[in-house]
C-alpha cells in the first residue's frame, strides 16, 4: 500500500527470516540425525527404502521439532470449552503455545515416544503452527531436511554417534549445537 519499514520493523523482518529460513531448518536437521542415531532401526529403515524421505521428515518434525514452542497474544476474545467449563482468553492476553507437548498427545499420536518413520499420520504435527500461522516455509524446510539427512542415511549407513551431544542453549528453539558422529 506505499508504506516503507522503518528501521525497527526492517530489523525485525530481517531476524524473522534468519530464524524462520535458516536456524529452524539447521536444527531440524541435527535434531534429526541425533533422533535416528539414537533409533537404529528407524535409520536402517530409512537406509532400506528411501522412498519413505517425505514421511520421516514428518515423523522426525513430530518427534523433536525445533520449534518447541510459541507466543500467541488474541485481538479479539477466544472461547474454548474445557473439562471444568468454558474458558475466555481476552485480547492482548499473552498465550505461550506449547508445540512439543502437542506433537506427544497420546490421543492424536499412538506410543507418541516412539520413534516410527512409518507412523501413518505424522503429518498432523504441530512443527510449522497451525491455520492462519502456518509456516509459509514448510515445504522448502522438509525438502531440505528430507535431501540433508536421506544423503546422510545413504551414504553414511553405518554412522553412528560418539556420544558427544551439546545443545543450543534456548527456550523455543531446540536444536543440537554439536554431535559427534563415526563413520
Amino acid at each position: 500500500d506505499g508504506d516503507n519499514l522503518d528501521a525497527a520493523e526492517l530489523i525485525s523482518f530481517v531476524v524473522l527470516l534468519y530464524i524462520a529460513g535458516h536456524e529452524t531448518t539447521v536444527n531440524l536437521i541435527g535434531n534429526s540425525v541425533n533422533a535416528l542415531l539414537k533409533h537404529p532401526d528407524q535409520l536402517a529403515a530409512w537406509n532400506a527404502d528411501p522412498s519413505i524421505g517425505v514421511r520421516a521428515v514428518d515423523e522426525l518434525l513430530r518427534f523433536d521439532g525445533p520449534v518447541q514452542q510459541t507466543v500467541r497474544v488474541p485481538m479479539v476474545p477466544v472461547h474454548y470449552e474445557t473439562a471444568s467449563g468454558r474458558v475466555t482468553v481476552e485480547p492482548g492476553t499473552v498465550v505461550t503455545t506449547v508445540l512439543g507437548a502437542g506433537n506427544h498427545d497420546p490421543s492424536m499420536f499412538e506410543t507418541p515416544g516412539r520413534l516410527s518413520l512409518n507412523r501413518l499420520n505424522a503429518g498432523r504435527h504441530l512443527a510449522f503452527a497451525a491455520g492462519i500461522h502456518y509456516c509459509l516455509g514448510s515445504n522448502l524446510a522438509k525438502l531440505e531436511a528430507e535431501v540433508a539427512v536421506g544423503s546422510l542415511v545413504r551414504r553414511f549407513p553405518d554412522m553412528r554417534s560418539t556420544g558427544d551431544i551439546t545443545w543450543r542453549d534456548r527456550l523455543t528453539i531446540r536444536g543440537v549445537d554439536r554431535l559427534g558422529l563415526e563413520f
